[in-house]
């Protein structure tokens, strides 16, 4: 099994290992954030915590109070889950690309206010980057920190910030209103078949894809390649809202065909004249078989093949 903890940050693993009450089932507090890591993990796997809840559940609950206790949130970023993996994903990417000039925002209030004797000047407009913050992060819970460490750094502005808040969660309504992926996430038998060529798929044809920076690339786990692979058509700025939902039509249409091929594989069509009633004999036994007629025909036919070689069963013309 897979390692459901990974951090790079000592405090937040010590908060993690008291959460989790490690010191209970006879663990020597760690001294490091290696064996803080591989402590947690290996309870994790091995131990009953929480009654009635799962490891990753009660670890997940651990993280947002460690995360909810370090960076203070307000009420206007209550419409972000930690659990919605495309949401986050969507908003960590979307808001490496707003810039704020902070100067025009001082500047129209010191015009506003002849009050004021000077305005602060600030080098470089307020960004993401400007911030020092991650360009390359690989889970849901990394991305989620930053996003809410972002917003808690904009200290300037307030105004503009509540705005901008607004408008990403209308623009959010507006992104799942456009394609749910319903039909990429809803399990299946095939679900790791399914999940690998859209990831393939949108690799290789969302439009200008490899003219992007950091194009797509493949993640820690097969999830997370689902996530990316979601998350890049999210922030796809294609010219038009229509020209998504003809990808979209585009790509369902190339995976029913990958599925009537990969069903017909090993499978070829037949024509045969045969006497007036025996589609209605057909449709009798394929209807109390419940199955249908080429199903039906194909079990007959091994099943007497099977008793010809046997000798039990002889055919003859006359």
């Amino acid at each position: 099994m897979s390692n459901l903890f990974h951090s790079e940050d000592l405090e937040e693993c010590k908060f993690v290992w008291n959460g989790l009450n490690i010191e209970k089932t006879g663990y020597d507090e760690p001294t490091n954030i290696y064996d803080y890591i591989s402590q947690i993990n290996e309870v994790l796997i091995h131990e009953n915590l929480h009654h009635g809840i799962s490891n990753k559940e009660a670890l997940l609950k651990i993280q947002v109070s460690y995360i909810k206790e370090k960076i203070s949130v307000t009420d206007n970023l209550n419409w972000i889950d930690i659990k919605n993996e495309r949401l986050c994903y969507w908003l960590w990417k979307t808001i490496q690309t707003i810039q704020i000039d902070l100067d025009k925002i001082e500047n129209y209030k010191f015009e506003s206010n002849n009050s004021r004797q000077s305005t602060p000047y600030h080098d470089k407009p307020f960004s993401y980057e400007s911030l020092g913050l991650p360009l390359n992060l690989f889970t849901t819970v990394q991305r989620y920190t930053n996003i809410l460490r972002f917003f808690e750094l904009w200290n300037h502005g307030l105004e503009e910030k509540e705005l901008t808040i607004n408008q990403l969660q209308q623009a959010w309504h507006e992104v799942l209103c456009l394609e749910t992926f319903f039909w990429i996430t809803k399990k299946e038998s095939n679900q790791e078949k399914k999940e690998e060529w859209f990831f393939n798929y949108m690799a290789n044809k969302l439009p200008n894809i490899n003219f992007w920076a950091g194009a797509l690339l493949k993640g820690i786990n097969v999830n997370e390649n689902l996530i990316n692979a979601i998350g890049y058509f999210d922030v796809w700025p294609a010219t038009h809202p229509a020209e998504k939902k003809l990808f979209i039509q585009s790509m369902k249409k190339a995976w029913a065909q990958k599925k009537h091929r990969d069903k017909m594989q090993g499978r070829k069509a037949y024509s045969m004249v045969m006497s007036t009633d025996i589609k209605e004999k057909l449709d009798s036994m394929s209807i109390d078989s419940d199955m249908h007629r080429n199903e039906l025909l194909e079990e007959m036919i091994k099943h007497c093949h099977e008793q010809y070689k046997k000798g039990s069963l002889k055919f003859s013309k006359w």
